[in-house]
């Protein structure tokens, strides 16, 4: 039972999964329209709105996470937020492309010599070979990028390992999450305009060596659509209130 101003409605389950996840489905649109009036998709202040839009998208994901992998039904998750994202996701099928692994991020932890001489080195330095895009153009990460059962494959020593899975694309979009939500601040520095798709990609810039990793917005909103799905299925399958997983805040 639900109640609103001085009347109560009585609620089915079903009725109240429905409300919860058309709430959550309605703010994609919410927050697409977030805009600043008279200003173009140029203006400094547009690129602000665009950061603020993907700080309220991936805190609905992290939201429904917590809905899905909940205290009462994973205390143990408590603590483990990252895993807990990324399980999310990955159970979830909400981003399929997350089990991909960054090669120019795996560049890097050759130059740390994170990555010694061997397989995996060489596969590195040849698949980034012909990668350059120095003429200021942008590749997607399909490209370049390879799933992670491949890459450990090569792989010859336990640092090794932990190298591609701390830059596989799901650990990287968690990180990115705690510079959008803890440093107000967008990793990085990819040109990210409208119009790019809803999957990652490389950008270079003119004259200027590396690849830089970009999240477009509409990659969130990708992936929180599918979180949704993925959050009704679960509640229906067990068939759950999901109120029952929001903590109490009467006292605020």
């Amino acid at each position: 039972m639900q109640t609103v101003g001085n009347s109560q409605i009585q609620m089915t389950t079903q009725e109240k999964i429905d409300r919860f996840c058309d709430y959550f489905s309605g703010q994609i649109e919410a927050v697409s329209q977030l805009s600043i009036q008279g200003s173009d998709e140029l203006d400094w202040s547009q690129n602000q709105v665009r950061f603020y839009r993907k700080v309220i998208l991936v805190n609905y994901v992290d939201t429904l996470a917590g809905i899905r992998f909940s205290r009462q039904k994973y205390p143990q998750f408590t603590r483990q937020n990252q895993y807990r994202f990324k399980r999310f996701l990955e159970e979830g099928g909400c981003w399929d492309d997350g089990a991909y692994v960054s090669l120019p991020f795996l560049e890097e932890s050759i130059r740390r010599g994170k990555i010694g001489a061997g397989r995996l080195k060489d596969f590195i330095s040849n698949q980034l070979e012909n990668a350059a895009t120095q003429d200021g153009g942008s590749i997607n990460f399909r490209e370049i990028d390879v799933l992670a059962k491949d890459l450990l494959a090569m792989t010859s020593t336990e640092q090794e390992e932990k190298e591609v899975e701390y830059n596989q694309h799901y650990s990287l979009l968690y990180r990115y999450r705690n510079h959008l939500v803890h440093e107000s601040r967008e990793p990085g520095g990819a040109m990210d305009v409208s119009g790019d798709g809803d999957e990652p990609f490389y950008h270079g810039y003119l004259n200027e060596e590396g690849l830089f990793l970009a999240y477009p917005e509409d990659l969130f909103k990708a992936i929180l659509a599918k979180a949704i799905a993925y959050t009704r299925s679960y509640l229906e399958k067990h068939e759950f209130d999901p109120w029952s997983f929001v903590g109490e805040t009467s006292k605020w």
